[in-house]
Order: structure tokens, then C-alpha cells, then sequence
């Protein structure tokens, strides 16, 4: 019975004393790349609206495990929200010095600017499970007449991955959305001086 006694404490203290799992945070935006204030003999684009589903707003990364099941992580967080990084990814890619747009929001925009809006629905950015990253989005660029559109597309971008692990996929995501800043930048630089 002793023994017994004993044993039963061992193996409890044993999983008292085992640590939780880390919990790890992730930047869609990385540091390293150069903020710009785009420039300026380019005609500039007040981003007015970003939307994005609700499963994209909350701290986990999200993976989709079927047509209709997604699994949101509770070790694996983003350490900003998912509408500023994507907003702080596209600034930083339509700003830079091959664009055929400058983008501007926040505090930056003024009254002066508002002559072309950029709307953009993010319908997904999410890993697909045992495949690669997926990112699917409406955008259209209205003028001074807001409900007149000016140009509209859609955005239909799968990024394999190469390598296992959240911070693999994570890099692919930013891959994903540098792709979109791209096809903005050669669809809606021409549409912009068109008009």
C-alpha cells in the first residue's frame, strides 16, 4: 500500500511539474523591409476599405482542414492583428520604387488625396492543410464618384510550401500577399491614368 502511495505521488508531481507548450507569435510584416513613402509622380490611392472574415480577425493562425473545417491554433498566435499586417504589407509594396501607385492611409490622407479609393474584400488567407497557402480577394478602385467604379478584379493566389512548421507558412502568407500587392500594382496603375 505504501508503494503504491508512493508511486501514485511520483506520477503526480511528474505532470504537475511538466511545462505547458510554448506559445509562439508571428509577424506577417517582416522588419527588415524598407518602409517608403512611395513616390511621387505616381497618382496616389487612399486604401478606404480593407474587410476580411471574422475567422482572420482573431490572434490565432488559422488552417483550413477540410471544405468546410478550420482549425484555429492555440500555441501558434499573430503578434499584430491581421487586418494592420496586411494593411502594413500592401504599403510597403505598392510604395516601393517600380510601383505604378503610391498608397496611402491613416493619418496620411488628406482631403487632397481622396481622387481614387481602393476597396478590398480579403475573402481568405489561411494555410491549407498538408498543401500551401491560399489567398482569394475582390478589390475595386472607385474615383470621385464613390460609387462609380472605376476598375474591379479578383485575386485567386495558391503558394505551396516547401518545408513543415507555422513559421514556414507564415513566410509563404507574406509570399501570398506580396503576389496580390503586385497584380494591384499592374492592374490598377494603368486603370488610374486611364482616367
Amino acid at each position: 500500500m505504501k508503494i503504491r502511495l508512493i508511486l501514485l505521488s511520483v506520477v503526480m508531481l511528474s505532470a504537475c511539474s511538466a511545462s505547458p507548450p510554448a506559445i509562439e507569435y508571428y509577424l506577417l510584416d517582416t522588419p527588415s523591409s524598407a518602409v517608403s513613402k512611395g513616390q511621387s509622380n505616381v497618382p496616389a490611392v487612399v486604401l478606404e476599405s480593407l474587410q476580411m472574415p471574422d475567422y482572420l480577425l482573431q490572434n490565432g493562425l488559422v488552417m483550413s482542414k477540410g471544405t468546410n473545417q478550420l482549425h484555429i491554433s492555440s500555441q501558434h498566435y499573430w503578434a499584430q492583428s491581421m487586418k494592420t499586417a496586411v494593411q502594413s504589407v500592401l504599403l510597403k509594396e505598392l510604395n516601393g520604387a517600380d510601383s505604378n501607385l503610391r498608397l496611402l492611409a491613416g493619418a496620411e490622407v488628406t482631403a487632397q488625396h481622396s481622387r481614387y479609393q481602393l476597396h478590398i474584400d480579403l475573402i481568405h488567407l489561411l494555410i491549407v492543410q498538408q498543401h500551401g497557402i491560399r489567398l482569394q480577394a475582390r478589390y475595386w478602385l472607385t474615383g470621385q464618384e464613390k460609387n462609380k467604379i472605376l476598375h474591379q478584379g479578383t485575386s485567386d493566389i495558391d503558394i505551396a510550401l516547401t518545408a513543415d512548421g507555422y513559421e514556414h507558412a507564415v513566410e509563404k502568407m507574406r509570399e501570398a500577399v506580396v503576389k496580390f500587392c503586385q497584380q494591384l500594382n499592374q492592374e490598377l496603375g494603368p486603370a488610374v491614368l486611364v482616367h
